[in-house]
């Protein structure tokens, strides 16, 4: 189940890069929320250091509330399944949301959301 939603992810982000006309500048950001079992008083301090060490880190935000984390980075220096392995590295378990489409003002027509799922 994990390798299958992890192979539907990296496939949702070549359809953002090829949605985006192959923009691979450097410039280019992708924006995911990440769903995170952030059970713990320490989960927030824990994973801003680990997201620290991580290139092109640009942005993080944080809901405790509703256990998300919400990271924007470079897409030629890091990636989606690069931040969920991090996430299982450091002790959380993490669930890639969203994958933001690089700006673009309409929304991202290919963009993995947690009601468009297919069961």
């Amino acid at each position: 189940m994990k390798k299958i939603l992890l192979i539907a992810l990296s496939l949702v982000f070549a359809c953002s890069l090829a949605y985006a006309g192959g923009n691979t500048d450097k410039d280019a950001k992708v924006t995911t929320t990440f769903l995170v079992m952030m059970n713990n008083k320490n989960a927030q301090r824990e994973i801003s250091k680990a997201l620290k060490e991580q290139k092109g880190i640009k942005k993080v935000e944080f809901d405790m509330a509703a256990q998300t984390v919400v990271v924007t980075f470079k897409a030629d220096e890091n990636t989606v399944s690069g931040l969920l392995k991090m996430f299982k590295r450091i002790g959380y378990t993490a669930t890639a949301m969203e994958v933001g489409c690089f700006g673009d003002p309409n929304g991202c027509i290919n963009a993995m959301k947690p009601d468009n799922i297919m069961p």
